[in-house]
């Protein structure tokens, strides 16, 4: 999982376009560095929803859903170390290394939980991991195409691996050409790969 997560976190599409908001949120320091979290809502009432992205995507991947759960409760939404808006955390990026950093991030955020945990994808093993870790703050959890704690092992089929590990070079390759500004060009023209153009 480690080698999986550092390849995605160093493949990831790590851009900060200027048209896109981020006034709502702020930085709140977890150790050595710091981590963008943006933190809607607040009716009391119901458990507190945290939001933890999958691998070679950041927070943005909540902003249609996030903003419609604050209507209802406290959202916190946050840019694991080197995505999004986040800075660069330590190396090696392990799980253990991810659910710490999100423990310190939720009490220096004021929020005792319990929460409502939410993982896409790779979030959604550090999710599992954080809940193993601490129960007595977990209330419920919430997975979206979540990957599994074996996923990168001689347990699923070699095939199965060989797609994981071309996913991770295709972020690479999409790393390098938002890069150098093609990717916002294919955007402003509509071509996107894999996507057939009416």
């Amino acid at each position: 999982m480690v080698k999986l997560e550092n390849e995605c976190l160093i493949a990831s599409l790590k851009w900060k376009d200027e048209n896109v908001q981020t006034d709502n949120g702020r930085y709140i320091n977890v150790g050595n560095h710091e981590l963008f979290c943006i933190s809607e809502g607040g009716n009391e009432r119901y458990l507190p929803v945290v939001f933890e992205h999958g691998c070679g995507s950041s927070a943005l991947l909540w902003s249609l859903v996030a903003p419609e759960i604050a209507k209802i409760t406290k959202v916190i939404v946050y840019d694991r170390a080197g995505y999004g808006w986040s800075e660069i955390g330590p190396f090696p990026r392990t799980n253990e290394r991810c659910i710490s950093e999100l423990y310190k991030l939720l009490q220096k955020e004021g929020n005792e939980g319990p929460y409502i945990l939410v993982g896409h994808s790779y979030g959604g093993l550090n999710v599992r991991r954080f809940a193993q870790k601490y129960p007595e703050l977990v209330a419920g959890i919430i997975l979206v195409d979540s990957m599994h704690e074996d996923e990168m092992t001689a347990r699923f089929p070699e095939e199965h691996i060989k797609d994981q590990l071309f996913a991770v070079k295709y972020f690479w390759l999409l790393n390098v050409l938002s890069k150098i500004g093609i990717l916002k060009i294919m955007s402003v023209l509509k071509i996107f790969p894999g996507r057939k153009n009416h």
